[in-house]
């Protein structure tokens, strides 16, 4: 019964870090991108913000992915 709590506990701290590092480098792109918040970007978005968006998007959650699924194989067994 442990296991399952340490797997739980496990996935809920890797989704939670992953949201808040989204969030983080969305803002971050859209400062480097000229705009004073993340929705000025998405007023005025263009194929390329989009495009680095979504690349970024992907390979966040990619990774974080893969960290969780070691996490649990290493601690929640």
């Amino acid at each position: 019964m442990a296991n399952y709590f340490v797997s739980g506990v496990i996935a809920i701290v890797c989704y939670e870090s992953s949201v808040l590092i989204g969030a983080v480098i969305n803002v971050l792109v859209s400062f480097t991108a000229g705009y004073s918040s993340f929705n000025d970007l998405l007023e005025n978005l263009s194929i390329s913000n989009l495009l680095l968006i979504l690349l970024i998007s992907f390979f966040n959650h990619l990774f974080f992915s893969w960290l969780t699924a070691n996490a649990i194989r290493a601690y929640g067994l």
